[in-house]
């Protein structure tokens, strides 16, 4: 297949598509822990509750740094027992207020 003059691959190019779809999931998963104090606590307490020993938190994608994705997913495989506890967390204070509500 040519696109514009140079050569891809069909499945090379798919390939970059299911991978980006991941990475960005990643990425908005982090951007939106990151975007609030009280989820940071939060998160950082989910840490201490998984017993994740590592002193890295979750780095922050930059548009301008080559290696800021590399970052952004070395620094989520360190904590990655962290999410589900996060997750863990959140659905237990969602189901307590749904209860005060009812």
């Amino acid at each position: 297949m040519i696109v514009y003059g140079s050569y891809h691959k069909p499945s090379c190019e798919m390939g970059l598509k299911h991978e980006f779809y991941h990475v960005k999931s990643i990425h908005d998963a982090v951007k939106y822990i990151r975007a609030s104090s009280q989820r940071i606590k939060t998160f950082k307490q989910a840490m201490k509750d998984a017993a994740v020993e590592t002193q890295r938190f979750l780095y922050g994608e930059t548009p301008t740094r080559w290696n800021s994705t590399f970052e952004l997913l070395r620094s989520t495989c360190d904590v990655k027992d962290t999410f589900l506890e996060y997750s863990h967390q959140a659905i237990k204070r969602n189901l307590t207020l749904l209860l005060k509500c009812a």
